[in-house]
């Protein structure tokens, strides 16, 4: 009989842990630069469930929520990966690191403003300021200049505006 008893209470322990464990099991989605995959896991925090699926953050990364954050079954983690931009304007370089991913979002970070007529290029690339930039861990953007430029032909003034490097280019 004591042992029948013993039998069960080890059984109802058992099933009592197991139940304990499993109701901790909750599904997650991670959403890391877009890209979104769901996950299982028994981690309590978003931090924990960060460290057991591997992803480690750099210094300038976002995460929402916040690692201390307790997880529920079915919430959202979002990680938006910091990238290093470098701006060449006016002869000078700006480097920084951000999440951003809109060209003027980027200028105005670094404090450079695009007047009528500037180009904004990407490694060499003309590229509009109001579109996101393709994912890359590195951008290098370079801000060309418009130049006001007064051509006098025959006592006739004309007013251009160029970019190009030299006046025959122009």
């Amino acid at each position: 009989m004591k042992l029948r008893l013993c039998l069960a209470a080890c059984a109802l322990t058992l099933s009592g842990m197991a139940l304990l464990t499993f109701s901790q099991y909750k599904t997650v989605t991670l959403v890391i630069d877009g890209e979104r995959r769901e996950r299982g896991t028994f981690a309590r925090t978003v931090g924990e469930a960060l460290r057991w699926e591997g992803i480690s953050l750099g210094a300038f990364d976002h995460l929402w929520p916040a690692e201390g954050t307790p997880l529920r079954d079915g919430d959202r983690i979002r990680v938006e990966r910091a990238a290093q931009v470098q701006i060449v304007a006016d002869g000078s370089v700006f480097d920084l690191w951000s999440v951003e991913s809109l060209p003027a979002n980027l200028l105005s970070q670094a404090g450079v403003r695009l007047f009528p007529g500037d180009l904004l290029l990407l490694d060499g690339q003309l590229i509009p300021t109001g579109q996101p930039l393709p994912q890359a861990a590195a951008y290098r953007l370079q801000v060309r200049r418009a130049t006001a430029i007064l051509l006098v032909t025959e006592g006739q003034g004309q007013r251009l505006v160029s970019t190009a490097a030299t006046l025959v280019q122009a």
